[in-house]
């Protein structure tokens, strides 16, 4: 596949008190980079992991004993998905995930990391995590471990609702860091609908036009 020809990336020191604009010029950037590269390879699934990690991000997709890695990513505050390594214990997850990957531990996760652990159809969901790493990589904020925990606090106890007692507890960085992390979920969520739209669909209305051409 031509995913040689997508360099690795350099990483970027966050920057939060990078403006609005600056900050859409850089997510446009990453959009038309990440459709490029899907455009490219769907709906291969192979092909588009293949991609992430020439762009210097291990995709963990296989491990022996699932269940046992699940619960290390429990303890050590990882999750499925794009893991930063500002991440509190990242160093020392990634140093017990290679020894449930040995195919994939000469690999560099200084990058941070796109955990999978399911040979279903991830492409859509891996479009979303590779939005996060080329997002961290270029410098957006959003992706230390404070950012990381107050956000799944505002998810999974708030349901996303901005409520006034969770507010009242939280210090202006707080809030600046939950703002960041909220906005970059956002903009993957936004990226993987328009890729559905503007990629997936014409290409399944092509498929099925063809097949119905051939059966004629």
């Amino acid at each position: 596949m031509g995913h040689k020809r997508h360099r690795e990336q350099s990483i970027s020191e966050p920057d939060l008190f990078m403006s609005g604009q600056k900050e859409r010029q850089v997510s446009r950037a990453i959009y038309a980079q990440i459709k490029a590269i899907a455009e490219e390879c769907f709906p291969d699934n192979q092909a588009f992991t293949n991609c992430i990690e020439a762009l210097g991000v291990p995709v963990i997709v296989k491990a022996q004993s699932r269940y046992r890695l699940k619960l290390c990513m429990k303890l050590a505050g990882m999750e499925l998905g794009y893991n930063s390594p500002l991440l509190k214990n990242y160093s020392k997850f990634i140093q017990v995930l290679k020894s449930f990957c040995p195919y994939q531990a000469h690999m560099d996760f200084s990058a941070g990391v796109i955990l999978i652990l399911d040979e279903g159809n991830y492409f859509p969901f891996l479009i979303g995590q590779l939005y996060h790493a080329l997002a961290y990589q270029a410098g957006l904020p959003g992706y230390d471990d404070r950012a990381l925990k107050l956000y799944r606090t505002f998810e999974r106890r708030y349901r996303c609702q901005l409520n006034p007692k969770f507010l009242s507890k939280l210090s202006l960085d707080d809030k600046l860091q939950l703002r960041f992390a909220v906005r970059r979920e956002k903009e993957s969520i936004n990226l993987i609908e328009t890729s559905v739209m503007e990629i997936f669909v014409p290409k399944n209305n092509a498929k099925l036009l063809e097949s119905g051409e051939a059966q004629a």
